[in-house]
């Protein structure tokens, strides 16, 4: 991990209401000592894990009900063989695409150039497009409120 050059300032912590704090009273820890003292000689590493930036994330996923809400709707929705048929179609078309596009350039590097773009253009058409036309409004609403909880909790 690198460190700031001296006169920067430092990135602002993220807000109180935004942490969550893993709390254990007096009688469960012990109960855990009693229960299971090899879990609890590692509590100070659950406790490093709880406090992750990824497992903070996940907890702000958890609770936010648009995304939950999202995430039911795309479950109870059986979409997915209509998304690998969707993901085929679209894989054998930029497969043609490519092949045609290969053949009209004429250097190593402008090959390497077409491979790139036309393989980003399918990455993305596969990660948002495809499933936006299988589940519609709930694949949105889930992307939507994924990327407002990773700007808040990654760039705050």
């Amino acid at each position: 991990m690198s460190r700031l050059p001296a006169g920067t300032p430092s990135p602002s912590p993220a807000p109180d209401w935004f942490k969550h704090e893993l709390k254990v009273s007096k009688d469960a820890e012990e109960w855990l000592k009693s229960v299971g003292p090899e879990l609890f000689k590692n509590y100070e590493e659950i406790q490093k894990l709880w406090n992750h930036p990824a497992t903070q994330f996940s907890l702000t996923l958890g609770q936010d009900t648009a995304f939950k809400a999202g995430i039911q709707k795309m479950a109870q929705e059986d979409g997915g063989a209509r998304l690998l048929g969707y993901e085929l179609v679209l894989l054998v078309i930029l497969w043609v695409f490519r092949a045609w596009r290969l053949g009209k350039v004429n250097t190593w590097l402008t090959r390497i150039w077409a491979q790139i773009w036309v393989g980003a253009l399918y990455w993305l058409c596969a990660l948002l497009l495809v499933p936006a036309l299988v589940w519609g409004d709930s694949f949105r609403t889930v992307f939507v409120q994924l990327v407002r909880a990773s700007l808040r909790h990654f760039f705050a």
